[in-house]
C-alpha cells in the first residue's frame, strides 16, 4: 500500500499555481479599479467640506459685522458722522473678515423690519435719493475709496458720500417715530483649491430702528 505524505503547504493551498492564483490577481486588479473611481469622489467631498465650511465661517463673521454696524448707526442717530463711524466699526470690529474682502457697504432708509436693500443701491455708481426729505429707499453706498481715505470730519449734507440720506435728516424723535435703518454689506470669500470657482460673494442685511431720543 502506498503511503500518503501530508504537507502543511499543500493543506494551506500554498505553492499552487493556476485558478487560485489567477483569482488573487483578479481581486487585486478590481481593488485598484475601485480605488481609481472612489478616490476622486472622496477627495472632492473632503475639499467641499473644507471650502464651504470656511465660507460658512466667513458668513458668520459677516453677519456679526452687519449687526455691529447697525447697532452703531442706531446709537449715533442723526449725528452727521454716523455713517463714517459705522465704516470705522466695520474696519475695526472683526479680524476674522478683513476689510480688504468687503466690497461695499450700503446704509439705506427702510420701511420696516422686512425691507430688502434696494437693487439700485447695490450697483449705482452714485447714491440713491438726494432730497431734503429722503423717502424709503434712499441710501448711501460706500466702497474702499471711502474707508481707505475719508476722515468724515468734512462730511456735510452736501457731501457726495452722504448726500442721498444725510444722517442729520434722520428721524430720531420719539413722537416722529424714529426711522428704520438698514445696513447691507457685501464681501468676497476666496476659495482655496479653486475646484468650486475662484470666490464666493457673501451678503447680509440687518434692519434696525434708530435709538429714540427726547429732543427739545
Amino acid at each position: 500500500m502506498r503511503a500518503v505524505q501530508w504537507s502543511p503547504n499543500r493543506a494551506a493551498g500554498q505553492g499552487r499555481s493556476g485558478p487560485a492564483r489567477r483569482r488573487l490577481c483578479g481581486d487585486e486588479g478590481a481593488a485598484l479599479v475601485e480605488a481609481a473611481f472612489v478616490t476622486p469622489v472622496f477627495l472632492l467631498m473632503l475639499f467641499g467640506v473644507v471650502e464651504f465650511g470656511s465660507a460658512y465661517g466667513d458668513y458668520l463673521s459677516l453677519s456679526n459685522l452687519v449687526q455691529t454696524a447697525a447697532r452703531q448707526e442706531s446709537v449715533q442717530g442723526n449725528n452727521i458722522q454716523a455713517d463714517w463711524l459705522t465704516i470705522q466699526s466695520v474696519k475695526n470690529a472683526n479680524n476674522a473678515l478683513p476689510i480688504s474682502r468687503v466690497q461695499q457697504i450700503v446704509i439705506f432708509k427702510a420701511s420696516g423690519p422686512g425691507t430688502s436693500v434696494p437693487v439700485a443701491c447695490k450697483s449705482a455708481s452714485q447714491n440713491v435719493g438726494g432730497t431734503s426729505t429722503p423717502g424709503v429707499g434712499s441710501c448711501n453706498r460706500f466702497t474702499s475709496s471711502e474707508w481707505n481715505s475719508a476722515t468724515g470730519s468734512s462730511w456735510t449734507c452736501a457731501s457726495t458720500a452722504i448726500a442721498s440720506w444725510c444722517p442729520s435728516l434722520r428721524k430720531v424723535k420719539v413722537a416722529d417715530p424714529p426711522d428704520y435703518l438698514g445696513v447691507y454689506i457685501e464681501a468676497r470669500h476666496p476659495f482655496i483649491t479653486g475646484l468650486f470657482g475662484s470666490a464666493l460673494t457673501l451678503t447680509d442685511t440687518t434692519i434696525i430702528r434708530l435709538e429714540p431720543q427726547r429732543l427739545g
